[in-house]
């Protein structure tokens, strides 16, 4: 009842419209998460981590219940992915990595059907708090989306290293627009192999 009435809409409207989402418990959901992130790099234009990065993140953390993926799939085949970590000893959930087929697919509201299923088995498990991740203060309409779901906001600072100012912050928008129209544009081998590279020089 805390939500707002658009969300609860949606959540309602991507189940009519055919939308599963749930919380599968398969160590080979890594793989499927991966594919779908690669697609929604290329179509966000903004490079994103290795498959390496992924598969570390998820060996080192799904053994020990620390880490979950929330799939959604429609007739079948999965739409859409959300990548979570788990701290179970203060019952804090961070919601991090999430990815969308194809931006054609919004009607659908999967990525409203992924946060649902994701907080539905959080609050099954116990869980106390959960993160709705970073956003950037340019991102208005991500800020919509997230307070749509009774969020408090809060800031957050980030540090760059040999940056000790603690007043740098985030944003997503530096990404000239000249490249983002050529990623959106490149092939899903260059998304894969150089995107990586360009992401640990710097966001």
């Amino acid at each position: 009842r805390a939500f707002r009435k658009d969300v609860r809409n949606n959540i309602r409207k991507a189940v009519n419209l055919g939308v599963d989402a749930e919380i599968p418990d398969w160590r080979g959901d890594i793989d499927a998460f991966y594919k779908l992130y690669l697609r929604w790099s290329k179509g966000m234009g903004l490079p994103g981590h290795s498959e390496k990065f992924f598969k570390l993140v998820w060996e080192t953390f799904y053994p020990m219940g620390m880490a979950k993926i929330a799939v959604a799939t429609m007739h079948g085949e999965p739409v859409g992915a959300k990548l979570f970590l788990i701290d179970p000893h203060t019952g804090y959930v961070l919601q991090n990595w999430g990815a969308v087929l194809d931006f054609g697919l919004k009607r659908y509201q999967i990525n409203t059907a992924l946060y649902w299923s994701e907080m539905q088995w959080c609050i099954m498990q116990g869980h106390k708090a959960f993160d709705l991740g970073v956003t950037s203060e340019f991102h208005h309409g991500s800020h919509y989306f997230k307070a749509a779901w009774n969020s408090e906001r809060q800031d957050v600072y980030f540090c760059n290293m040999g940056d000790f100012s603690r007043t740098k912050k985030r944003d997503d928008l530096n990404a000239g627009k000249l490249f983002r129209v050529f990623w959106k544009r490149a092939s899903l081998p260059l998304v894969k192999h150089v995107g990586p590279r360009i992401l640990r020089q710097g966001n």
